[in-house]
């Protein structure tokens, strides 16, 4: 996921070398940031990030994207199959009931608090709030993708099991055999 997490990160800063627009340059710096923050909140919980994935350098294609890169609300799709889905997502309820995710999760609110506290007390711009909103989206970008995954597995099952009814129908006992 922090593969994933830096090619999101790496898009980001694409962008900024791009960007002129000085409150969409925040939005995209306020995301990397969010990303780097989240590893080190990941580690002070008890996860290990090696420091080399805190490079954007390492990064991979991530398993769920836009079909129309143009369109923030366009069309998705997971390259994932339904077996890879099942296995991951097993993965993924061990990691989300230990005391280490726990402990991620007491330090993601405390952090987002703080950046609330910050923005109503100490932020003097328009510009702060569009980087605190691009750290929220960096910061929580883990926590996203792997409600997203869960998703896809559903709909991948959804999809298996239509195709499994289909093909049953297809065959010539009729549907009271089994």
């Amino acid at each position: 996921m922090n593969n994933q997490a830096n090619h999101a990160a790496h898009e980001a800063e694409a962008h900024l070398q791009v960007e002129e627009k000085s409150n969409s340059v925040a939005e995209l710096q306020g995301f990397c940031a969010g990303i780097r923050n989240f590893k080190s909140a990941a580690n002070k919980a008890g996860f290990v990030v090696p420091p080399a994935l805190f490079d954007t350098a390492n990064r991979m294609e991530p398993w769920i994207r836009r079909l129309d890169s143009e369109e923030d609300d366009g069309d998705m799709e997971c390259t994932l199959e339904l077996d890879v889905l099942t296995e991951f997502s097993r993965i993924l309820d061990l990691l989300t009931t230990s005391d280490s995710y726990t402990a991620l999760e007491e330090i993601t609110q405390s952090s987002i608090r703080a950046k609330k506290d910050f923005l109503y007390s100490e932020a003097k711009s328009a510009r702060d709030l569009f980087w605190i909103r691009g750290w929220h989206r960096g910061f929580t970008w883990v926590k996203t993708a792997i409600k997203e995954l869960y998703y896809w597995k559903s709909v991948k099952e959804q999809q298996a099991a239509k195709r499994a009814k289909e093909k049953a129908s297809e065959l010539p006992f009729g549907d009271d055999v089994a």
